[in-house]
């Protein structure tokens, strides 16, 4: 039995959350991607996973956005150490303090980047930072809905693809529900990421935290017990320019239906890249800032929860979509996948991405040869 084609497929897990006798488990295709795998000798044949498949039906729970912010925290610590301007850092903490819990993307011992239920404040550093890698859903989905029918506010962040899977595998709307959306760039499978470390001598069972994020600068950083295992500039590290060039992603991102205007969550957060080219902003400090689509009521409601605690400045959607391609269309993929696949088989990570992003990674020398010129130029 196939729940949909592979193509389509984003991962989201919602088939394995709602499989009444847990007959469907994540299984890792050739480089790592998760799809279901259902046992034969379990299943019941409810066909209950094909029809909450978000991929076997058009999206038709999006909404398109009612206002635009750029915002940042007000709070000086939350906006320093957030990947972006920390509105999703604020939307938590408002939720947890209020009694609420928070579902998002943490790195735990072991390099194990998954969904986690947060319900205390003193945990919601967790949630910090940017993984560039698909985060297992596990049974979050299900943890969710036994919090949403005890009454408690849940906030649940991922990607758009996750929020699909969310909402298809709940199949009715609930007021204490609020769902953040990501702009997404795609999302690569985790072993190709520990892949990339162990060939640098870091074994994944020693890394409790990854970084992709310092300020507006991209390294990949791997820490343990808050001791840096591994750093590199996006521009020198082979699993960065591959992610840029999105040759790791699933095929579903590909092609993916949520790359569009109308937004799968009651909010979506990103970074505003280009802010001010389009209408002048002004903002001296240099530090990220967040792009604040606010797409339903309920979106509406939770950031007016937290206006206290944030800087919210109007912009216009098309600024936004101006510096966010995916707000329009899917990341495209540079690189030839097919070719990166065969060598990772016969080679491994390392070999695989050197020889595929081969011109890729003689552009980003000319662009760190160009940027020094610029910043000495500057006095910098």
């Amino acid at each position: 039995m196939i729940i949909t084609s592979p193509d389509k497929c984003t991962g989201c897990a919602a088939c394995a959350n709602v499989c009444p006798v847990q007959a469907i488990t994540m299984a890792e295709d050739a480089i790592g991607h998760l799809f279901p795998s259902i046992d034969p000798g379990k299943c019941i044949n409810c066909a209950l996973c094909e029809k909450i498949c978000p991929g076997n039906r058009k999206n038709a729970m999006g909404n398109e956005p009612m206002i635009t912010y750029a915002a940042w925290a007000k709070d000086e610590k939350e906006h320093s150490s957030s990947t972006s301007g920390g509105v999703a850092a604020v939307l938590a903490r408002t939720i947890v303090e209020a009694g609420g819990v928070a579902y998002g993307c943490t790195c735990n011992p072991g390099g194990i980047i998954s969904h986690e239920r947060i319900a205390c404040v003193d945990d919601l550093w967790k949630l910090k930072g940017s993984k560039y890698v698909q985060s297992e859903i596990g049974l979050a989905y299900q943890q969710a809905k036994a919090d949403l029918e005890q009454g408690t506010r849940v906030l649940f962040t991922g990607t758009p693809c996750q929020i699909a899977g969310l909402k298809s595998f709940l199949r009715r709307n609930y007021e204490n529900l609020y769902t953040v959306d990501l702009v997404c760039h795609g999302v690569p499978p985790q072993r190709l990421l520990f892949d990339h470390l162990q060939a640098q001598g870091i074994s994944r069972d020693t890394v409790d935290q990854i970084r992709f994020r310092e300020g507006a600068e991209y390294y990949l950083s791997a820490l343990s017990n808050g001791v840096i295992l591994y750093r590199k500039h996006e521009f020198q590290d082979l699993y960065c320019v591959g992610f840029a060039d999105c040759l790791y992603s699933r095929a579903s991102c590909a092609n993916c239906q949520y790359a569009q205007k109308e937004r799968m969550g009651d909010v979506t957060v990103g970074d505003f890249h280009r802010l001010g080219i389009m209408e002048p902003f002004d903002y001296s400090e240099n530090k990220s800032i967040s792009l604040l689509l606010v797409n339903t009521d309920r979106g509406n409601e939770i950031i007016t929860q937290c206006k206290e605690r944030l800087v919210l400045t109007q912009r216009t959607y098309d600024e936004a979509r101006n510096g966010n391609p995916q707000l329009v269309h899917p990341a495209y993929r540079r690189g030839n996948y097919d070719a990166f696949v065969k060598r990772y088989k016969q080679f491994g990570f390392e070999k695989a991405a050197w020889k595929t992003l081969r011109i890729r990674r003689y552009k980003n020398l000319l662009l760190r040869i160009m940027r020094t010129v610029r910043s000495k130029k500057n006095g910098g």
